[in-house]
């Protein structure tokens, strides 16, 4: 049995009751030299669904044009507990090749509608939507390299500006820092996505006038979380 499955199925035996579709991995690298990647995708409702998948520039929107990458199947059936394989192929549109770019495969799923007022009530569906990373031949530095070099400058009191000079697309899922006394505190807690060649602003009123140094927890190419730090 395929390594994957049974991960999902020991996944869905120990975790948390969740609904939804849940995908196998929480990003996709779609480097330049690859035709195809795969994702397994595990039914975790307590009954059947349709899901419909695409790729857009994270509209949520299957009738975006001009998308790189082709979702196959587009539509299909997952029973309780089942899991499928979908495939991400990459047509012939052309893309940057001196920097990464980003699009985000949607996983919409439609469950049976069994409510017996219709015009009273609402059917709830749900999209989840993960990245997919196109990383060209030429990138050859990691996400976790170029954060290291991330140049970051307190403009103001709780207003840090940082600017990544790299090509890669660097996921972050939260900020700390370390003052004079070297004691942690937590700048910012959520999903923060720092583009190649780009400056980001983050605002927080709690920010020391001078930290030492910031803490950024990477979201990495598998979905591993690692700490890198930064001088200021």
């Amino acid at each position: 049995m395929n390594k994957i499955i049974i991960s999902l199925m020991l996944w869905m035996l120990v975790s948390p009751v969740q609904s939804g579709v849940m995908p196998s991995q929480s990003r996709v690298i779609f480097n330049a030299s690859d035709r195809m990647q795969s994702l397994m995708l595990v039914n975790t409702n307590s009954y059947p669904v349709v899901v419909q998948t695409w790729a857009d520039n994270g509209e949520g929107d299957p009738d975006v044009k001009n998308i790189p990458f082709i979702i196959l199947p587009p539509v299909f059936r997952l029973e309780t507990g089942d899991v499928r394989g979908i495939r991400i192929v990459k047509n012939e549109t052309s893309l940057a090749q001196d920097r990464e770019s980003l699009f985000w495969l949607n996983i919409y799923e439609m469950p049976p509608d069994t409510r017996m007022d219709k015009e009273n009530s609402v059917l709830v569906t749900m999209n989840t939507q993960i990245k997919i990373i196109y990383r060209p031949a030429l990138v050859t530095t990691t996400p976790a390299e170029s954060l290291a070099k991330l140049r970051c400058a307190l403009q103001m009191k709780g207003l840090l500006k940082c600017s990544n000079h790299s090509a890669n697309y660097l996921s972050i899922s939260s900020i700390s820092y370390l003052d004079k006394e070297n004691r942690v505190h937590s700048v910012k807690n959520g999903m923060l996505t720092f583009p190649p060649h780009a400056e980001v602003s983050i605002h927080e009123n709690s920010m020391a006038d001078s930290p030492a140094r910031l803490i950024f927890t990477l979201i990495g190419d598998g979905g591993e979380l690692t700490d890198i730090s930064v001088n200021m």
